[in-house]
């Protein structure tokens, strides 16, 4: 299914079991905001991305927000470049000796964050384009917590939330509470 029509279905299924965490969405981002966010960033955003912030631009609440996943919010454009820029400034000498270093690329866009580190973030360039994933601020970039695609990330959450079964492999979504909340489920 597209991006599009799972973010309408996740928006309609976050309205009727959870209307404080729909309430946290931000107004979709506007065309300039995107050409902006794309001028910072030094490249265009992937049309995933752009539909992801057409949707919304981000959460607006300082807590009991719309998680991209599990205790990592939905970041506004505006706080997505701000985090792409510390990391790639933070990041500068390492990837000076290691153009490969695993724990951060310029080309890796920031969409969530948990508010100590760690990102979930889209691959905007190379040969895993368009691959979505968790980068640890511990243990850098973890693929095997992501998706191939945001369409990929969407389908996901969709299915978890309207089916018993595991987001990211990992996690279940407690139920019949008015929060959107995860309980760690692998194995």
């Amino acid at each position: 299914m597209s991006i599009t029509i799972a973010l309408v279905q996740i928006e309609r299924w976050l309205r009727a079991h959870t209307p404080a965490i729909a309430a946290t969405l931000a107004p979709a981002a506007t065309l300039e905001r995107l050409d902006h966010t794309a001028s910072m960033f030094g490249r265009t955003l992937p049309a995933d991305v752009q539909r992801l912030y057409l949707w919304h631009d981000g959460t607006v609440a300082a807590v009991d927000r719309f998680e991209i996943y599990p205790s990592r919010y939905f970041l506004p454009l505006a706080d997505a470049i701000d985090a792409w820029t510390i990391l790639n400034d933070y990041e500068a000498d390492q990837l000076a000796e290691d153009p490969d270093y695993r724990h951060w690329q310029p080309h890796w866009f920031p969409i969530a964050y948990d508010g100590s580190g760690d990102h979930v973030v889209v691959e905007t360039a190379g040969q895993h384009g368009g691959r979505v994933f968790v980068k640890s601020a511990e243990n850098g970039a973890e693929p095997e917590r992501g998706w191939p695609s945001l369409d990929a990330w969407a389908d996901d959450l969709l299915r978890a939330l309207t089916t018993d079964t595991l987001f990211a492999q990992r996690w279940r979504r407690v139920p019949n509470i008015p929060a959107l909340q995860w309980t760690y489920a692998a194995d």
